[in-house]
């Protein structure tokens, strides 16, 4: 039990403690009689000497609070102790509707409604803030016509100087016992908090995770040794700090959802210097309402081998520059596709980004790859409509030289060993890569020549294209095979899907060109409007550079609606897109089928002749579903 002590001003309120706690038998640790200047001091070697709660009364228990940081539990009067007091002045008074001035802190009295009705008296209280305040009060209650003062020692003296009325504030047993009832209650809780916490650290300090207890506002309470052995901190030293603060890639977005109640349980993935952890959370539930959240930080195995960490692949690759933290759009549709994409960076499977041109997908699989147990591995990216169908099938069998009898390079997959292979322009590879990357995912293989080497693959794919994910088949950017492998697909919204960003991104660009340039322009109100309304085809990437030409064309400060409607029209002479899409499907068709025809089904020749890729004519011959008239879905005679 929590060590309790009573401070009293007066002996008779003291006797009155004394006697309640002898018929209670309560363990309280002392009861002393103080005055007021030494109530501070009093109260501050009970705390030195152990003690928990403080019981007091009054000005003593008000003087305590604002000097010390113990709970402190006043005395205050009970409805029936002023229903006593009331009794005795209409007897002192011999007056059946007394005026009663009550001069003392506020913290003294219960709640005053309707005590003038059940009491039968006019009440006027006179708060003090301090106890020079005491002499103006008092002469303040006389001259609005009160009876008589009811107070301390110090307002009682005061109007006794004066020759007016008045009697002392006493305390009955019920007030005393109610702060006490009160005063161990407080203890009570104290214990089990204590115990609780106790219980916390104990589960904390054993677990295997890494465990941060949150609060409301999203700042730590409590972490354990795991958390301390990936910051290099002490957990006091991080206490009170916001989670932001120490862990700068964490998702803040999805922490919030489960403080809040919008979600019940937080997965996702985060890089904390080295390491890499996948970060579960759940929030804190009491009957009224969400208290805070339970972080739980598990360390994800790295896939790379020690001996390969850091060494330069034969194969040319580039550095994965990019987090989730550096993606400027805010909106829902943006903030549901990045949530998903921390969780899908904790699989090793592979991963489909679907966007149009200028949607930061590049960005998009950096962050993944950088939140991924692949990410001291190489980051290899291939832009697949760069390459020849020769070209792409040997990122998949190598190069084999016949004259030295040797491989003058391998495959892709054979090389990048534990690392991420990024395949961008997916659906530009032929047919026949596309049969072969569909065998190393199932498989989990390596292509050696012809040879296919099963589970020797532990390479991570990403790919991406800019068909939308339910275009994908019926438009033949993939073959089904493929296709259905690709299972955790991401779509990055357009910007005209989500205008309402437009404008704040807008603002971002113009401002940094605005200082990259000196060029001090601003746009009118229906300015914004105009660039919000637009589509956009080039998404981000058109958008920002826009940007920039519109700063450096302005010949004004003042930028008007009409000169950002005139550029855009100047820069792309036909907005939107699909406007004529109909007619030119039909004959194109038409122009495939004949030419087709007059190749006798060779569809390499026809794709010669109609100055396209065999790709593009593959892709062409699924879109209109022609290609089972030509013997197989990819071969080139």
């Amino acid at each position: 039990m929590a060590n309790i002590e009573v401070l009293l001003p007066r002996q008779n309120v003291l006797d009155c403690a004394n006697q309640v706690i002898a018929k209670d038998g309560r363990k309280i640790r002392l009861v002393q009689l103080i005055e007021n200047s030494e109530a501070v001091a009093a109260a501050r070697k009970a705390v030195e000497n152990g003690v928990q709660i403080l019981v007091a009364r009054g000005y003593q228990a008000m003087l305590i609070k604002e000097n010390l940081g113990i709970p402190v539990v006043e005395i205050s009067l009970t409805v029936q102790d002023i229903g006593l007091l009331v009794r005795k002045i209409r007897a002192q008074l011999h007056k059946e509707h007394p005026s009663v001035a009550i001069v003392h802190m506020e913290n003294m009295l219960p709640n005053t409604e309707h005590l003038e009705e059940l009491f039968n008296f006019e009440l006027r209280t006179y708060f003090l803030k301090n106890l020079e305040e005491v002499p103006e009060k008092v002469d303040l209650a006389i001259r609005e016509g009160a009876d008589i003062v009811v107070g301390g020692l110090t307002a009682n003296q005061a109007a006794m100087e004066r020759g007016f009325p008045a009697v002392f504030a006493d305390t009955s047993e019920d007030s005393i016992r109610n702060a006490l009832d009160e005063a161990e209650n407080i203890g009570k809780m104290a214990d089990m908090e204590r115990s609780s916490n106790a219980q916390l650290s104990t589960i904390l300090d054993t677990s295997y995770n890494g465990i941060i207890k949150l609060n409301t506002s999203m700042e730590i309470v409590a972490a354990n040794r795991m958390i301390e052995d990936v910051l290099g901190k002490t957990a006091s030293s991080i206490a009170g700090m916001s989670l932001e603060q120490v862990f700068p890639e964490i998702d803040r977005e999805g922490i919030l959802k489960i403080l809040t109640g919008e979600q019940e349980l937080f997965y996702g993935s985060m890089a904390a210097g080295d390491q890499l952890m996948i970060v579960t959370g759940a929030p804190i539930r009491f009957e009224q309402g969400i208290g805070g959240a339970i972080l739980s930080f598990q360390k994800i195995r790295k896939t790379v081998p020690e001996n390969r960490k850091n060494k330069e692949p034969s194969f040319r690759y580039c550095a994965a520059r990019g987090n989730f933290s550096m993606f400027r759009r805010t909106g829902a549709e943006m903030g549901k596709c990045l949530e998903l994409a921390r969780s899908y960076a904790c699989s090793s499977n592979p991963i489909l980004i679907c966007g149009e041109s200028g949607t930061e997908k590049e960005l998009l699989a950096a962050a993944i790859h950088n939140n991924s147990p692949q990410k001291d591995g190489s980051f290899y990216m291939v832009n697949c409509g760069t390459l020849t169908e020769e070209e792409q099938e040997q990122l998949f069998e190598g190069v084999y030289n016949e004259r030295k009898g040797e491989w003058e390079k391998v495959s892709l997959w054979q090389q990048n060993t534990g690392g991420t292979i990024y395949l961008r322009k997916l659906e530009k590879l032929s047919p026949k890569s596309q049969y072969m990357l569909a065998d190393v995912i199932e498989h989990q293989a390596c292509w050696n020549g012809a040879v296919m080497i099963p589970g020797r693959q532990s390479s991570r794919l990403l790919a991406d294209t800019s068909v939308p994910s339910d275009e994908i088949l019926s438009d033949g950017a993939l073959i089904p095979e493929l296709f259905y492998l690709l299972t955790l697909r991401l779509e990055i919204p357009s910007l005209r899907h989500t205008k309402k960003e437009i404008p704040q991104l807008a603002r971002e660009y113009i401002d940094s060109y605005r200082k990259q340039y000196s060029q001090y322009i601003e746009l009118e109100a229906e300015a914004y409007t105009v660039l919000q309304n637009y589509r956009w085809e080039g998404n981000l990437v058109q958008l920002q550079h826009f940007c920039e030409c519109l700063v450096l064309s302005a010949r004004k400060r003042k930028i008007r609606s009409g000169f950002v409607q005139e550029l855009l029209r100047t820069l792309y002479p036909v907005p939107g897109s699909g406007e004529h899409r109909g007619k030119t499907e039909g004959t194109e068709e038409e122009m495939i089928v004949r030419t087709l025809n007059q190749c006798k089904g060779n569809k390499a020749e026809a794709a010669r002749v109609l100055g396209i890729s065999s790709t593009t004519l593959w892709r062409r011959m699924n879109k209109y579903n022609i290609s089972k008239n030509y013997n197989g879905a990819y071969n080139k005679t």
